[in-house]
């Protein structure tokens, strides 16, 4: 896969301007101190980000050099796979031989960097994450987040500074391990699984019939996935019904891939589903409880 020739396919209509921003009063026009962000190759469609006259949006050139980065962090036996979402994103597979079997040979992760460069004044990243094949999910933990995301300055010479960002993007993917070690903590841990999404999910004791209604499909919803998966992984049939003891690793996995693959009228891609789960809320709970009980 040619690198360059994907980024700039997948991104030809996304050239980024700097426009100041303007009133339309009707009978005149007033000028405003605020900027904006503008894809004039997408019928000048506006980036919700409001910025000051001296920022200088990134290029394509940039999120090229920072893929290449990327990639040569694995030695450059790898794939990409781009998404626009107000900003530039790149995933990178490496070769299968960093898959890690979490259980049995049917629960495997495979690791992914993502790199993000958006248009909202903050600096360039590179996270690490996985890809579970037992449920297609993309995840990343975020309470290690220190150890495996990084921020990367946004400067007018990232072409030019090649060698250091491959420094920076080997510092996270050398976190693959760590990452690892704390998945199979997760397997290793065992949970009740009522009292886990009881935890995730609080249901209020006034709630109205429609909330409780809610709440039972979210319930039903995360224990039938769960159940799938634990098929799917050749994982030993549950027995007692009225404790039903799951890994930590499972539990997770549920909350997260009900989050990620549940449809959204306004946002049904997949790539924008995965991206939104990465700091949901009820994805970071889930983390946070099995963590604790490891």
């Amino acid at each position: 896969m040619n690198i360059e020739s994907t980024i700039r396919d997948t991104f030809a209509d996304k050239r980024v301007i700097l426009r100041r921003l303007s009133l339309d009063l009707g009978a005149e026009k007033v000028t405003t101190p605020h900027y904006g962000l503008f894809l004039p190759d997408m019928e000048w469609e506006c980036i919700p980000n409001a910025v000051k006259k001296g920022y200088h949006p990134h290029t394509v050139d940039d999120v090229v050099a920072l893929a290449k980065a990327a990639t040569a962090a694995f030695d450059g036996d790898s794939q990409i796979r781009c998404h626009w979402r107000d900003g530039h994103y790149v995933e990178v597979s490496p070769s299968r031989d960093y898959r890690a079997r979490i259980y049995g040979t049917e629960d495997n992760v495979f690791p992914r960097m993502y790199v993000r460069a958006g248009y909202d004044g903050m600096a360039f990243s590179a996270s690490l994450g996985w890809y579970r094949d037992a449920c297609s999910n993309l995840s990343m933990l975020q309470s290690t987040g220190h150890c495996t995301t990084r921020k990367l300055r946004h400067t007018e010479s990232l072409t030019e500074r090649i060698e250091e960002l491959i420094v920076e993007f080997r510092a996270v993917a050398n976190k693959w391990d760590d990452t690892v070690n704390t998945i199979r903590e997760m397997e290793n841990t065992q949970v009740n699984l009522a009292d886990f999404i009881r935890t995730v999910y609080p249901q209020s004791e006034d709630a109205a019939p429609r909330g409780v209604t809610l709440h039972q499909k979210r319930v039903e919803a995360i224990f039938s996935r769960i159940l799938n998966e634990r098929s799917k992984t050749n994982r030993p049939a549950l027995t007692d019904t009225n404790n039903v003891l799951v890994s930590g690793w499972e539990a997770y996995n549920g909350v997260q891939g009900y989050i990620q693959h549940q449809s959204r009228r306004k946002n049904d891609n997949p790539w924008d589903r995965a991206i939104l789960s990465f700091s949901n809320k009820d994805v970071r709970r889930a983390e946070e409880i099995v963590l604790a009980a490891a």
